[in-house]
């Protein structure tokens, strides 16, 4: 087995192309019981990949592979706070980021509560004017439009001064991130963040947008551990959540759904009239 990658001993840059040597006996065994090209097999070995993982890793289940949500720090309490604040009636808004991860994080949100029959306003910072993260001045327009809880996604995890000043103005923040948190956190009612220093859920792989997705999980869970599903439709949108996948599986189930081109995020703010929005060009 060649040591370069590809073979190629060097790149037109003249760069040398090396992999880590890695395990040759447990990379033959993955190319004799998998099927798998070498190089394949190499680059899954010195990832870490092992060989009773290479089932999951490569044909992801979602009965079988989905992670736990809850594994999360902080996600039982929030999970059981939100959905007891969905049940009685309580007003709740979303704060994402400009981004992409901010903007998918936001519609994850919206449709998720739209499935619940419950509209929420959110709002997009002008990436030029406002810059990143939360300010006092967009919770003070959601709070205006009568919002009790404000969901932040995408940032917020160092947002020590305007989470402070939201709790000043009477607004409950939970804040969905996945940046790196310092060892101190914002004084939020909530705070899930898989980058935590003190989550050991090993979820550090996943962006924003899968925090949120986790926590619609965890809050059906909750909702429905408080019968408040007893009463819908069998299969609603809202309980499915419940039953899709993580990171691995979303990326695979996601693409196989039916064919069907993904909601855009942008699409699903335009139509919630977001109180600020850049074009597609600036999330």
């Amino acid at each position: 087995m060649s040591e370069f990658l590809l073979n190629v001993e060097e790149s037109l840059g003249l760069a040398r192309w090396v992999l880590p040597p890695g395990q040759m006996d447990v990379v033959e065994q993955m190319v004799r019981t998998h099927d798998l090209p070498e190089i394949v097999a190499r680059l899954l070995n010195v990832r870490g990949v092992a060989p009773e993982q290479l089932e999951c890793f490569l044909n992801p289940r979602l009965a079988t592979d989905f992670p736990d949500p809850f594994s999360l720090a902080g996600m039982t309490a929030m999970a059981e706070d939100l959905a007891q604040a969905v049940i009685d009636g309580r007003r709740i808004a979303v704060f994402g980021d400009f981004d992409v991860d901010g903007a998918t994080s936001t519609a994850i949100f919206v449709r998720f509560f739209r499935s619940l029959g419950i509209e929420v306003p959110f709002y997009i910072p002008d990436r030029m004017k406002e810059g990143y993260g939360p300010n006092e001045t967009a919770l003070r327009i959601l709070k205006d439009k009568g919002a009790e809880i404000v969901l932040i996604c995408d940032c917020g995890v160092t947002a020590f001064d305007v989470i402070a000043a939201g709790r000043k103005m009477g607004l409950e923040i939970y804040v969905f991130d996945h940046h790196e948190a310092e060892e101190t956190l914002p004084e939020a009612a909530h705070i899930i963040n898989p980058k935590r220093k003190d989550d050991t859920s090993g979820l550090r792989m996943l962006a924003a947008c899968g925090v949120v997705f986790m926590a619609c999980v965890a809050e059906c869970e909750a909702a429905r551990e408080r019968l408040f599903y007893a009463a819908r439709p069998a299969g609603s949108a809202a309980e499915r959540v419940a039953g899709y996948c993580g990171a691995g599986d979303g990326m695979r189930y996601g693409a196989a759904d039916g064919g069907q081109p993904p909601a855009c995020p942008c699409r699903v703010c335009a139509d919630g009239k977001t109180e600020q929005s850049g074009d597609c060009g600036t999330l």
